[in-house]
């Protein structure tokens, strides 16, 4: 079943946010070379785009959300990879963080966080009860972070890489994994 409180609410941020984006951007858009709007419109699309696949994901059984998280995460770590070392990654400011497909430039690390939260809930969902009597979870823990974490340290973004190396540690606190078990990590 959809989520209908989430939706809504995603709705209301959305309403609000358009109106503070249009507002903020105008004078940065004509400043750059673009129409008052441009920014505004782009918002918009990814809120138009958003929507529809919030209530489409929201309402994926288990089994095909656990398959969409996996891809997404081999989709992560492949954009990274595109990013860093083929002539899809931009450079901006001495740093390569995106990815420009036609007309949208992607930062392909903030994909990433969605993919390696889903990953992470899926991983510690089977591994947490296992996690009181081993260290083993926290070992393949690290093996599916490490390639995320160390390709958006490599771009340099050193922010999203802490955050990035931060989830799996908040997803397995979710998790009821031991805390005694964290803190030997």
């Amino acid at each position: 079943a959809c989520h209908w409180g989430l939706l809504v609410l995603t709705v209301v941020l959305a309403m609000f946010s358009l109106p503070i984006v249009f507002s903020a951007s105008t004078a940065l858009a004509l400043d750059n070379g673009f129409d008052a709007n441009y920014y505004f419109l782009r918002q918009l699309m990814f809120v138009v785009i958003g929507l529809p696949m919030f209530f489409f994901v929201s309402r994926l059984r288990r089994r095909s959300l656990r398959i969409c998280v996996w891809l997404m995460y081999l989709a992560a770590v492949g954009g990274l990879l595109a990013t860093k070392f083929t002539p899809l990654g931009v450079n901006m400011g001495n740093v390569e963080r995106w990815i420009k497909l036609g007309p949208l430039t992607l930062q392909v690390s903030e994909f990433a966080k969605i993919a390696l939260i889903g990953v992470m809930a899926d991983h510690w969902s089977r591994m947490a009860p296992l996690s009181q009597r081993s260290m083993w979870p926290w070992l393949s823990t690290g093996a599916l972070a490490l390639p995320i974490v160390g390709l958006v340290f490599l771009q340099p973004h050193l922010s999203a890489a802490l955050v990035l190396a931060l989830i799996p540690f908040a997803i397995a606190f979710y998790a009821d994994v031991p805390g005694r078990q964290m803190f030997k990590v």
